[in-house]
């Protein structure tokens, strides 16, 4: 399957019709242990479901955990053949980004004047011979910053104390120098609902699916690398979020603000009857299936993202970056 464009083959094999599963394949199979996941696809490209009502399309392929910065790509291919699984559905009625920063109350740098010293501004200054410790020392007129680390704090600590006694005559207090300073920002998340409706057989066994590869998906992976098999797992798969539409090709990251690598974190299934008793098909059709499956996924960002100019990119995108122009950056974004 090609980046943004529909699967070309059904999950239903009619070699498979004497199968307990009634001719569908599932996720374990043949096809190797995911293979069944790679292409699901609903509504099936197509359908008039497809064809009419759904405008643009969301993405979401699973690909294997990777521990390094180097091998953080903000790209995947949704046709890999190493990919857990690549799911497609229509984009949900409803999407919301949060976006938002911490911040505590603290002082940083120098408040007033020269002689508004920190201590980390003065140890910095110490360092490097500039800063506000610098800047003291000039203000001083001592030479250097190593005289003013000499004889500067004495001068500063008299003016202090001159100044105290006066504002302890006059009843004065310091000034608050305090701010709200930056600590880090949140991992941001992304939930989507869908209310899955199927039509035929083929897309009610398709919808099950879906529900089947995203649960099990959430969980780590059983280890059989080792010896350690037993007593190890692997870490569940990372997964690239995107928003299409295959008609007019490219990209629609503007629906879903720029998903960078993301985490499965929740995942909600609540299969439905219609009318009171579950939508029983003919034979053969391994029934019966849910009329109504409601569907819902949470997603939480892998890393803390950065404002790199005219967007945003994830750590390991800015690290991997060595391009000074931002142009790079927005390519990595697909564009709008």
């Amino acid at each position: 399957m090609s980046k943004y464009a529909p699967p070309e083959r059904s999950v239903y094999d009619p070699a498979y019709e004497g199968s307990p599963r009634g001719g569908y394949q599932v996720g374990v199979g043949p096809s190797g242990q995911y293979g069944g996941w790679r292409e699901l696809f609903y509504p099936p490209p197509g359908s008039a479901e497809a064809n009419q009502n759904i405008p643009v399309w969301l993405q979401m392929s699973a690909v294997p955990y990777q521990n390094k910065t180097f091998f953080r790509s903000n790209n995947a291919d949704p046709g890999s053949g190493d990919n857990y699984a690549t799911i497609t559905l229509p984009l949900p009625l409803e999407l919301t980004t949060a976006n938002s920063a911490n911040y505590a109350a603290g002082t940083v740098w120098g408040r007033g004047s020269v002689l508004d010293l920190t201590s980390g501004a003065y140890a910095e200054g110490r360092l490097t011979g500039a800063g506000q410790a610098g800047a003291a020392a000039s203000y001083l007129n001592n030479g250097s910053i190593e005289e003013f680390g000499n004889v500067g704090i004495k001068t500063l600590e008299k003016f202090a104390e001159d100044v105290i006694g006066i504002s302890g005559f006059r009843g004065e207090m310091p000034m608050d120098q305090r701010d709200q300073v930056f600590t880090g920002v949140n991992f941001r998340n992304f939930t989507y609902s869908w209310q899955l409706i199927p039509k035929t057989v083929n897309q009610a066994f398709t919808v099950a699916n879906i529900c089947n590869a995203l649960q099990t998906l959430l969980y780590p992976v059983r280890n059989v690398r080792n010896n350690f098999s037993a007593t190890r797992v692997q870490h569940p798969p990372m997964w690239y979020i995107s928003s299409f539409d295959y008609k007019g090709g490219g990209p629609k990251h503007r629906w879903t603000m720029y998903p960078q690598i993301s985490l499965l974190q929740s995942v909600s299934i609540q299969p439905r009857t219609g009318a009171g008793a579950p939508w029983v098909l003919g034979d053969g059709s391994n029934g019966p299936w849910p009329a109504i499956t409601n569907l819902s996924v949470n997603f939480v960002e892998l890393e803390p993202n950065i404002n790199v100019g005219k967007n945003i990119a994830n750590r390991s995108t800015l690290l991997n970056n060595t391009n000074a122009n931002t142009n790079g950056f927005w390519n990595t974004q697909g564009g709008l």
